[in-house]
């Protein structure tokens, strides 16, 4: 089975944000096709979970909260995300707005 590119989940994220009233940008683009995906979710506003997708050893896909263990702290957050991108260049970071932003990022991106 062909596994989506990162743009095309990139895309599904931010026109699903819209669908449901929310908001979503990208902050930084990676590769298109295979490049690692990050979303910074935020309700009303306001920082919360710092979500990266990884792939399982049987080529599943698992969402994990990264980052800083204070994940309010948005300067902490961001601290994290610029060493990641100094890591890793292909990585696309996107900003989401919404109510329950990570558990709707488990919901929207683990079967895509």
């Amino acid at each position: 089975m062909a596994r989506l590119t990162s743009r095309f989940q990139v895309d599904l994220l931010l026109r699903q944000a819209q669908a449901e009233g929310g908001f979503a940008t990208i902050v930084h683009k990676g590769d298109e096709h295979g490049g690692g995906l990050m979303v910074q979710c935020r309700d009303r506003g306001q920082i919360s979970a710092l979500m990266e997708r990884r792939w399982t050893m049987v080529g599943g896909v698992i969402w994990d909260a990264v980052g800083p263990l204070e994940s309010t702290s948005e300067e902490q957050q961001n601290e994290y995300i610029a060493k990641r991108l100094r890591n890793d260049p292909d990585l696309w970071v996107v900003e989401l707005d919404i109510p329950n932003a990570a558990q709707l990022v488990v919901t929207w991106l683990s079967n895509a």
